[in-house]
Order: C-alpha cells, then structure tokens, then sequence
C-alpha cells in the first residue's frame, strides 16, 4: 500500500511485467497530459502478477476546475470481465455443439460423413489432445467407422474389425456406463493400449458409450494431455 502511495514506486508495484508497464505508463501519461477528458479513460486493464489470478481494473482522470490537480477513480472489474469470457466461452460451445446437430441433421445420411463433421469440433469444444468416435456396425460386433482428431487433425477410416480386439468386456459400455482414467500411469489395462495412448502424449481419458433405442452403436473417446478429475 505505502508503494502505491509513491509516485516514484507506483507503476513497478502494479505492473510487474517491464514491457506492459512502459507500454500502458506512455499511455496513461500522454493521456493525462492531453487535457482531453475523453482521452482520460483506461477501461479492462490487466493486472498480471505471478502467481496470482489476472485481475482487471479501469480508472478515470477527472479534471478539477482551476486546479492542476486531477481527481482519479480507479475500479475492480475483475467480475464483469470473467462473467463476459464465461459467456463468451458457452457462446463458442452452444455454436459448436449447433454444427454438430446441423452435420448430423443436414449430412449424406453416411455414417463416416456424420462422425467425421462431429469429431472435427469436439477438440475445439473441449481443448482435447486426441478425441475419436467410433460407430458400431449393426450387429454389434464389428467396429465400421472410427473419426479421430489429434490436436485439430482429423482422420475418418472406414474398417471393419472385432470389437472384443479392441474393448475386451463390453458390459461395462452396454450398460451405459462411463470408464475413465485420472492418469493412465494409475490405470490397470492392458499394456499395449497404455503405450498407445501414452505414445500419442494421452495422460487422462474418458470413454463415453453411445447408445440408441437403448443399444449401444458406438463411443466417443477423450483423452488429454494432463492428468485431471472426472466428477
């Protein structure tokens, strides 16, 4: 508080990156220096500090009549700034989950078509380092189309290959159930699909079934680059 109170100490104690601080310093002086009131507004500046949350502020120079002095408030908007990126951040995810519906709706009818379109968005929507769905054939057997994005990369293969090769026990999907990893490392399967998923820098995972009509006809697969909870 006495730092802020120092003219002299003032913009090191606020802003300690050096270039911000010469940057908005050279601003607000030559601002102030202007004698233009409209020129004497800083809206949503951020305050970043190490180790701490980046707080917003914005203040404003009053002119006092016949004085050289200047009467300066200076408010939080801390709040109103991560309410705004919050809505922001559902506005880009309600878009996103919008051209999925419009994929799935407007699409070929094409399996490969409809889960391709989908898993092309869902890196951008949850900030995954690998995600992929794979769509079932009827039979319930065989695995037909598997849509994978890697780091915004997609792929759509069309195969065929035995389910059991690839998930094992599938009571655990037919049930609707979820399976999820925290951290591979803690993660008991088997030993060639943990160095699969490490090998494509995967640290957590969730595997979401997908069902219709109450039968499972594929899965959606997450997975992340760092370790995280899954609530």
């Amino acid at each position: 508080r006495e730092k802020l109170m120092d003219a002299g100490m003032f913009w090191d104690a606020v802003y300690e990156d050096p270039a911000f601080r010469e940057e908005i310093k050279a601003r607000v002086l030559d601002d102030a220096s202007s004698g233009d009131p409209k020129r004497m507004a800083w809206e949503n500046i951020p305050i970043r500090r190490k180790g701490e949350e980046t707080r917003y502020i914005s203040a404003y120079n009053t002119p006092v009549p016949g004085s050289p002095l200047m009467i300066s408030t200076v408010m939080d908007v801390t709040s109103r700034i991560q309410a705004e990126q919050q809505l922001k951040k559902q506005a880009e995810r309600l878009e996103i989950l919008h051209e999925i519906d419009r994929a799935v709706l407007t699409g070929p009818g094409h399996l490969e078509d409809i889960a391709g379109s989908a898993v092309r968005r869902i890196h951008d929507l949850l900030n995954t380092k690998r995600a992929s769905i794979d769509i079932f054939v009827m039979d319930g057997k065989d695995l037909r189309v598997q849509a994978v994005d890697t780091g915004g990369k997609a792929a759509v293969n069309v195969q065929t290959m035995r389910l059991k090769e690839k998930y094992g026990n599938l009571q655990l999907l037919q049930a609707g159930q979820m399976d999820s990893a925290e951290d591979i490392a803690h993660k008991v399967f088997p030993s060639h699909v943990k160095e699969y998923l490490q090998g494509m820098g995967v640290c957590s995972f969730l595997l979401v079934p997908l069902k219709a009509s109450g039968q499972l006809i594929g899965t959606l697969s997450l997975g992340w680059d760092t370790p995280r909870a899954f609530l």
